[in-house]
């Protein structure tokens, strides 16, 4: 087993519920992902719950059908009643298929006795291809679902049928065969909601972003770009305040031994970011950025960034032609504007990427 800081142990009794989040990629991804650490511990902040970790392995990954154990205790994912899959990707559609079959597992909900709920990006914005293999997709933030989620388990665990019912009468959840859709559900406000500012972090084993304190400064984006998935399943735009911000960074960093943050944002820099990056660096501390948009970066902003210590940045015009912005509503100052932007970047010794 993975060597590890921050797991949450439990004393397993009789009557507690154990459930199953699965991540179906490498134990790498799961690590980069914020809502895996939010679910695990949020669902462990259930004293008659225990929420154990299951990731795939790269032999699973290169379709070997292996057997899927607990990262926590070692336990086999068939032992897990409830199962919840947080999938970003279609193409992990796949693999959740893999991991259940690699598990002795049905794949058809109607064949089988475990229950998978499935959430995240991919099946939020299309339920329908997943109906027959998964028995609920939840539709909407795991702060809200996840209580509903265990409460209601802990009500009808015993009864697979009634739990379903139960979800398919909540908001926030499509249940394929008892409901025809589902009211998605938000957090009204970030800074008043839960956050996971203990984070697990692999000894030996580098996230795909590396190893840091995973940070979202915001969530959503105010903006209408017709391609953007996340930015309409996300909405409304939300920002954690700087008071919250400074407060998660100098908790998570302590509790994480680590000296750098991962911004989460798919709307940066705004003000309330430059006042972010100038902390940052008043505290000594590194960064990793999120893409930025290319009419929100201004010389003071790339002057910031660079004392962090993030040498690529990452934007996405997608298209500079005045048509094209039109049709992808996506807009910029104009061609002349985006050229200047990305020449400032490159004068400033940054490498671009596109």
């Amino acid at each position: 087993m993975v060597q590890e800081i921050n797991i949450v142990r439990k004393k397993i009794r009789r009557g507690m519920a154990r459930i199953a989040i699965l991540y179906p990629s490498t134990y790498e991804a799961a690590l980069s992902s914020l809502v895996f650490h939010m679910i695990y511990f949020l669902g462990n902040s259930f004293d008659e719950v225990f929420v154990e970790r299951f990731v795939l392995t790269q032999g699973l990954i290169d379709r070997k059908l292996n057997e899927l154990r607990s990262l926590d205790t070692g336990s086999p994912l068939r032992d897990f009643p409830l199962i919840l899959a947080s999938i970003h990707y279609e193409p992990d559609y796949v693999n959740l298929i893999r991991a259940l079959m690699g598990s002795g597992i049905d794949v058809l909900r109607h064949k089988r006795r475990h229950i998978v709920l499935v959430g995240g990006p991919a099946p939020m914005a299309n339920p329908v291809p997943l109906e027959d293999i998964v028995d609920a997709v939840i539709v909407g933030e795991v702060e809200n679902s996840l209580p509903e989620i265990l409460r209601t388990w802990l009500e009808y665990m015993n009864d697979p049928r009634g739990f379903l019912e139960a979800l398919a009468c909540k908001k926030g959840f499509y249940v394929p065969g008892y409901n025809s859709g589902a009211e998605r559900t938000w957090v009204s406000s970030l800074d008043n909601t839960f956050y996971p500012t203990r984070q697990i972090q692999g000894i030996g084993k580098e996230p795909v972003y590396g190893r840091g304190f995973l940070l979202e400064v915001s969530r959503g984006c105010p903006l209408w770009c017709r391609f953007c998935m996340e930015g309409r399943l996300f909405k409304p735009f939300r920002q954690r305040s700087i008071f919250k911000l400074t407060k998660l960074i100098s908790e998570g960093t302590e509790v994480n031994r680590v000296n750098r943050i991962i911004v989460y944002s798919l709307f940066f820099p705004t003000k309330n970011d430059h006042y972010l990056l100038e902390y940052l660096i008043k505290e000594n501390y590194k960064a990793s950025l999120p893409s930025m948009r290319i009419d929100l970066i201004s010389e003071s902003t790339l002057d910031l960034v660079s004392v962090l210590g993030q040498r690529t940045i990452t934007v996405a015009p997608e298209n500079v032609s005045d048509y094209g912005e039109k049709v992808l509503c996506k807009c910029f100052r104009g061609r002349d504007f985006v050229k200047d932007t990305l020449s400032m970047i490159i004068r400033k010794n940054f490498d671009l990427k596109m």
